[in-house]
């Protein structure tokens, strides 16, 4: 479309700038162009995310996309208000998977600093939803991608395992004999 097209050619400009310059850089960009270059790689909306959240809404589940935790300024990929359920989807790189993570090898002094930073702020995250009584639900991007059909059962069985625990569905017990509550019209 036209606005990629405009996009691509001001990329493009920039970058064929930014080389006259690299003679005097570490990076082969300005700071110009690398913020301009990191302000692309997307936050939220990832492929990962809107698939699990596609499958999600098919099966049924409905989520938030825009709540918001006040006290320590950040919102989750989804929530489940009523259920008081988060879910996060963590990219590999971004939130230091152990299992996958690979530090990187240029610009260390910024990288490394900004991935524990990102991991200490899941931690606090984690500790103050379930301190506030909600459940925390991360999946790992590679989980997403390796075995998507085993992850998202893993993710069902997580969320539903709370269905239970809310007074309006819990049976009651009469005589030995379990009662579904039934609303009286």
């Amino acid at each position: 479309n036209f606005v990629s097209f405009i996009l691509n050619i001001f990329t493009e400009e920039i970058l064929f700038k930014s080389r006259i310059h690299t003679h005097t850089m570490a990076d082969i960009f300005t700071k110009e162009v690398r913020s301009k270059i990191m302000s692309k790689i997307k936050g939220k909306d990832t492929k990962p995310e809107v698939f699990l959240r596609k499958v999600l809404f098919r099966l049924g589940y409905r989520y938030s996309l825009r709540y918001k935790f006040k006290e320590l300024n950040f919102k989750p990929d989804m929530v489940m208000v009523s259920r008081k359920i988060c879910i996060f989807m963590d990219g590999c790189f971004w939130h230091g998977c152990s299992r996958c993570y690979k530090e990187p090898k240029s610009n260390r002094d910024y990288w490394v600093p900004k991935i524990n930073r990102n991991i200490e702020r899941d931690k606090e995250q984690n500790e103050y939803l379930k301190k506030n009584g909600w459940k925390v639900i991360r999946v790992w991007e590679h989980d997403l991608k390796e075995n998507p059909t085993k992850t998202i059962i893993r993710v069902i069985r997580e969320i539903d395992a709370n269905r239970y625990l809310s007074a309006k569905n819990i049976p009651l017990i009469k005589e030995n004999k379990i009662h579904k509550k039934t609303k009286k019209i």
